[in-house]
């Protein structure tokens, strides 16, 4: 095997690496706006932007000096666990979010409706 054939091969996987980095940050996105498996997409999103906080960390603070700053990785990864701990909200079209808007105001969690619906019938 020749010194080329190791270098491309090392070349592919880089690629590999970082499509699928992408490919994980792009549909986690996309999950997290529709609200789908809120927990676990923040779950598997932290160690993949902690990874671009380690690549910007020797750039500096600012987003803008070149090969940008951290800043933004950083408040990417406080966003998905701030996200993680509150889950899905009333319009998230996961489980979780059915269960957040029953919780919020459905009529079987309150007493006093529950002793309306019970004298109504």
């Amino acid at each position: 095997m020749n010194d080329y054939s190791c270098r491309n091969h090392s070349m592919s996987f880089y690629l590999r690496e970082h499509l699928r980095k992408k490919l994980h940050a792009f549909m986690g996105g996309r999950l997290l706006a529709l609200g789908l498996a809120v927990r676990v997409v923040s779950a598997v999103l932290v160690p993949v932007m902690t990874g671009a906080l380690l690549v910007h960390l020797p750039n500096g603070w600012m987003f803008t000096a070149p090969g940008g700053g951290w800043e933004y990785p950083a408040f990417l990864i406080a966003s998905l666990a701030a996200q993680f701990f509150l889950a899905g909200g009333a319009f998230a079209l996961g489980s979780a979010g059915e269960k957040a808007k029953v919780r919020c105001g459905g009529f079987p969690n309150r007493p006093e409706n529950v002793l309306f619906w019970t004298q109504a019938a």
